[in-house]
This record gives structure tokens, C-alpha cells and sequence, in this order.
């Protein structure tokens, strides 16, 4: 995960969205339901819920740097 970690993109224009927090995600993902059917990347709620910290972060950072 270290190449994701280092991934930066920056650029010239102004922040639009706010930079989300581990604690944000972990809030929604908490939310989930998990009686549903998958989307089309076939990954489950349920999955998702069941995360450990370090990928919750993982997905905020890439959030984060795609948004940035």
C-alpha cells in the first residue's frame, strides 16, 4: 500500500470539497445496509463493514488524493 500512500495529485485550482476523515467513512460505513444486493463491483455491505481500520484509511486517502 506504500505506492498508494505516496500518490499525490496536486494541481493549481481551488479545493471544492472538504478532505474526509477516517472518522467520517467509518461513520457512513456503519450505516450500510446489509441486506442488499451487491453493486456491480460485486463487493458486499457487509464486507465493507467488516474492514479493518487500516483499509477504512487506505480508502479515505485515495478519496482524499482524488478530490484534493
Amino acid at each position: 500500500f506504500e505506492e498508494v500512500k505516496q500518490f499525490n495529485l496536486s494541481h493549481s485550482s481551488p479545493e471544492i470539497i472538504e478532505p474526509a476523515t477516517t472518522e467520517e467513512v467509518t461513520n457512513h460505513i456503519k450505516k450500510l445496509k446489509t441486506k442488499t444486493a451487491p453493486g456491480s463491483d460485486n463487493i458486499k455491505n457487509k464486507m465493507i463493514k467488516l474492514l479493518p481500520k487500516q483499509y477504512i484509511q487506505l480508502i479515505v486517502h485515495i478519496y482524499n488524493a482524488c478530490f484534493a
